[in-house]
Formats: structure tokens, sequence, C-alpha cells
């Protein structure tokens, strides 16, 4: 297992695990691999009532942090306080377009948007305040935005990197996306007309990198089954390698953390590819 591979994942629906629960998942992660990297997501991990409190824990210890979030609750106040700690910030865009991030769900119950203007207001404070923070944008294509063209805006951007997911299918007994998945080609199509390289099938099942600009690099990721670590809002390690779900395999509260890595089904190939130089 590569020695920064081990990362974890805050709830954001109630009830949640507090800070003591995820004191000790943390701390039993970095006593099996000493030297790992945290990351963490969600749903919507600002929402957490601790995450002011997991974040500088983490880094405290001398871990590196980083956070995926939709950037809403990112307000001024919340950016001088925590981008010092993070290493990078990651957003989830998937589209610039209102009537096609009200589509995806994007928005509030109330229908606002994180506008294109906020939007660059967050990107640029981050910039200036943390300056060796990595910026990452995440783009899933979909149904709902596979015929649209972000690279203008991500070239125009501070951005490090923008990773270009392609959807994965996920099911369970209340929920399905099957309506809005892409087909391989409909990805690649998307991933070529916004970074202008040519995708064979052998590079769609792997990590493929490019740059777009002197300052920013795309990141083309069609398959996640097996590419991750992760730690669920209940705090189990899960396997989504198994069917189209998340599937639980170790307790790391309470449980045999290492026996369930040992179990667990983990691409070190897809791993390394997506974060070699």
């Amino acid at each position: 297992m590569p020695p920064s591979a081990l990362t974890t994942m805050l709830p954001t629906m109630l009830p949640v695990l507090r800070f003591d629960a995820w004191r000790k998942i943390i701390d039993r992660c970095r006593s099996i691999v000493p030297d790992c990297s945290f990351n963490i997501a969600g749903g919507e991990p600002l929402m957490h009532p601790d995450f002011s409190a997991i974040t500088s824990y983490i880094h405290s210890l001398g871990h590196q942090v980083s956070v995926i979030s939709n950037g809403f609750l990112m307000t001024g106040a919340w950016l001088k306080k925590h981008v010092p700690l993070l290493s990078c910030i990651g957003l989830s865009v998937d589209s610039t377009e209102p009537e096609t991030l009200r589509s995806i769900g994007r928005c509030t119950r109330s229908g606002r948007l994180l506008e294109r203007d906020r939007l660059a207001g967050i990107l640029d404070t981050v910039a200036k305040i943390g300056r060796n923070t990595v910026i990452k944008i995440n783009t899933v294509v979909s149904a709902l935005n596979k015929s649209e063209n972000m690279s203008r805006f991500i070239r125009e951007m501070p951005v490090s990197r923008w990773k270009i997911f392609k959807m994965n299918l996920f099911r369970n007994e209340s929920f399905s996306n099957e309506d809005i998945v892409v087909s391989d080609r409909e990805y690649r199509d998307y991933a070529e007309r916004n970074t202008g390289i040519r995708l064979s099938d052998q590079d769609a099942a792997l990590s493929v990198k490019t740059r777009i600009s002197d300052t920013c690099e795309a990141v083309l990721e069609s398959d996640l089954h097996a590419a991750y670590l992760m730690i669920d809002a209940r705090g189990f390690l899960v396997d989504n390698t198994l069917n189209d779900s998340y599937v639980p395999v170790a307790d790391a509260l309470n449980g045999d953390l290492e026996a369930g890595l040992r179990k667990l089904s983990f691409n070190d190939e897809l791993y390394r590819s997506r974060y070699s130089v």
C-alpha cells in the first residue's frame, strides 16, 4: 500500500461521529501508515460541526490534510481560518451554467447557486492566502453536462489541477443515478474537447495527465473503483468494487482496521498513476 494512500471522509448528515471518535480513527490510521495524508470529503464536509477541530488536529500532527467542498460555506472568515491548515482545497464544479447546476442539484433548496463570480472570488482568495495550498477543481461528467466546455474558465482561474471524472454508477435500495450515466465514448468526447488531447481505450483505463496551461494540469480519471481508501460517515472502511455501492469491510473506530485493509480491494497501479509526477 502506498504510504500516503490512507484517507478519510467526514459525514455530513445526522447522526454524526463527533471529534473524539474521529480523533481515534485518525490516530489508528497513522499508527498503521505513519506518513498517511487525509482528504476530508462528503457530502458536504463543511457542514460537520467538528470540521475545524478535526482539520486542526490532523494539521497539528504534521500530516497533510485536504478538503473537497462545494464551496457554498466558504466565507472570507472561513478561508482566513482554514486555508493555512490545508495542503489542498478542491472545489466540486461540474458546470458554470446556472441551468446545468440546477439540474445537477448544485444549488440550495431555495435555488441559490454558487455563482461564477463568487466562485472566482473564492479561488482568488485561496491563492492569496495559501501560497503553498494546491487549488483543485473536480468535475464529474454526466449526461447533464457532457456537451459543455469549461476549459476557458479553468484557464482563467488560479487552478493548479483540474480533475475530470467519469460519473460512476451508484445504486442501493433507496437511490440510483443510472439515468444520468455517460458512456466511455461520451466521457472521452468531453475530456478531449476540454483538454485538446486524444484518448485511446487503454489511456482511459488509467489516470491521464496533460497540461492545459503553464500553471494548470488536467487529470482524466474514468474509473475510481479501488482507487481510494475510504472511511465512511459511520466510521467504516468501505470497498467500492464489490457492487454498485460502498460495502463496509472493517469498523475503523473499534474493529480490526489492519485486517480490513488486508482484504480491501485496492488498485495500486491506478493509485500510483493518479499521484505520480
